[in-house]
């Protein structure tokens, strides 16, 4: 009897060191894998398009006047704040603007776990969170400042306007209830997907209905009706305020069905990191038996999951839907590419994930196979070698991308900003008598469409340097294809 205590009690103290030792490696190659993607896109992007815009309009406006001066049809002045105090403190210092970007991206995560711990603590809480730290898009965001500061706090944001109302769900104080409203508002003034939160809540309360406190019935759902009333009221003087370049929404049903069909596509392929594989039939039939296998089974053992999957697939095809019908997308289905669109959408699959896998006990779902066969797949051994794999399939996907002609631009754009901005500090170091420039234009991957930035004269204002165009003297200068200052003789 005592042997039997004694080995039992072994058995779990090895089962706790193997845990300890699992999360471990967990955290490392998330961590890693972190640190090899900001390296990456330091050494391979820069500021680039609206940044430059956001940059000019700093230095000619007022500080009220810029903080309040919508970004094309998006009123988002928290993110004219970020932008401002990035570029007065830390003048064209992308590392550290990268690194604001990773703060963000880190307590964001830190909020998917709280919620991940809060629907109910498992040993798949870390994995999902490792998929959510390691996925593939996590570089895009990171290589555009103006992008990037959009998507990280919203998802920051998001994430933490449902911790918050979960806990209300869970202990019914109206503290908690008030801080989600209030993450929430603040919300509206970062990204001009902020109105769909409410549906995020709406989603999860309806998941959860049967398992938290409250009414069991639609009267539960009445405190959501002022997060609803304030999206409609956004939205509402949104449009009323829109420019009318903006105005018009496609209502094509046929192309938003194939838009919101395909972003599910991308969205799938992208929680398994094959994201440049589209026509790899093989590749493609796999992955759609995975989720076909996951759908079927989940279902099979507990019949409350194809809530979950209606309404988790509810919410994410509503932010495709979203920018499907925008007037913002002007390229049609090719916008399926824009992978910076996939990532905000992540956070969302892992919670709904979660709440999928809750009701699937481990253990059942490899009931079928032989006992040899789930020691094996049940190891800490086992899960450590694909939790690498993924890790390193993950960068090395990432790299693949960075590499392709869509975000290669970066790299042009990186040389020639830092050529001319090492030019431009020569000249400040020891300012020329009668600095000129000849007269000319940026390249246009550096700004993308804002055209108005291009001339020498109005690009080079954001260096703070003094300097005349056009006019001859004898220290004049001209800008190379490659970003160089060199002296015209």
């Amino acid at each position: 009897m005592i042997d039997e205590i004694l080995s039992t009690s072994g058995n779990r103290c090895d089962s706790r060191i193997a845990k300890r030792y699992l999360w471990g490696v967990l955290l490392l190659a998330a961590v890693l894998y972190t640190g090899a993607v900001v390296m990456a896109v330091v050494q391979h992007s820069y500021f680039i398009d609206d940044d430059y815009d956001n940059f000019y309009l700093i230095l000619h406006d007022s500080f009220w006047g810029y903080f309040f001066t919508p970004i094309d049809d998006q009123f988002v002045p928290l993110h004219r704040l970020f932008t401002y105090l990035i570029y007065v403190l830390f003048p064209l210092n992308f590392p550290v603007a990268v690194g604001v970007l990773l703060v963000l991206h880190v307590l964001g995560a830190w909020y998917v776990h709280k919620i991940l711990q809060l629907l109910g603590e498992s040993s798949a809480n870390r994995v999902l969170m490792f998929l959510y730290a390691t996925n593939v898009y996590l570089f895009v965001p990171l290589m555009w400042w103006s992008s990037g500061i959009h998507r990280f706090s919203y998802v920051l944001l998001s994430a933490m306007c449902i911790y918050y109302y979960l806990e209300y769900r869970i202990t019914t104080r109206r503290r908690y209830l008030f801080g989600s409203f209030a993450v929430f508002l603040v919300a509206f003034f970062i990204y001009s997907k902020s109105p769909l939160i409410p549906a995020y809540l709406l989603g999860l309360d309806l998941c959860l209905m049967q398992k938290m406190p409250g009414p069991k019935s639609a009267r539960r759902l009445l405190v959501l009706v002022p997060f609803f009333a304030a999206s409609v009221m956004h939205v509402i003087l949104y449009r009323l305020n829109m420019p009318e370049a903006f105005g018009r929404f496609t209502l094509d049903l046929q192309f938003l069905a194939a838009f919101v069909g395909r972003s599910f596509y991308y969205l799938g392929h992208g929680l398994f990191t094959a994201v440049y594989h589209p026509e790899n039939a093989v590749l493609n039939i796999t992955i759609a038996l995975s989720y076909l296998s996951l759908f079927t089974y989940s279902v099979v053992k507990k019949r409350a999951n194809i809530l979950i999957w209606v309404l988790g697939m509810g919410v994410i095809g509503l932010n495709s839907l979203l920018i499907a019908a925008s007037p913002r997308n002007i390229f049609g289905l090719s916008n399926l590419l824009t992978h910076r669109y996939y990532f905000e959408l992540v956070f969302l699959a892992v919670i709904f994930l979660k709440l999928i896998l809750s009701n699937i006990p481990s253990r059942d779902a490899l009931s079928g196979l032989p006992e040899r066969a789930q020691r094996v797949l049940l190891s800490t051994h086992f899960q450590i070698v694909l939790i690498l794999v993924y890790a390193c399939l993950s960068f090395y996907n990432c790299r693949v991308l960075m590499s392709t002609p869509r975000y290669s631009r970066h790299d042009q754009v990186k040389v020639y900003m830092e050529n001319l901005s090492a030019g431009i500090a020569g000249f400040k170091a020891d300012p020329p008598a009668n600095l000129s420039f000849t007269e000319g234009a940026v390249p246009e991957y550096v700004t993308g469409f804002r055209w108005k930035m291009r001339p020498y004269s109005i690009f080079l204002q954001i260096f703070a340097l003094e300097a005349s165009y056009g006019v001859p003297t004898e220290d004049f200068y001209t800008i190379t294809e490659a970003g160089e200052v060199r002296k015209v003789e």
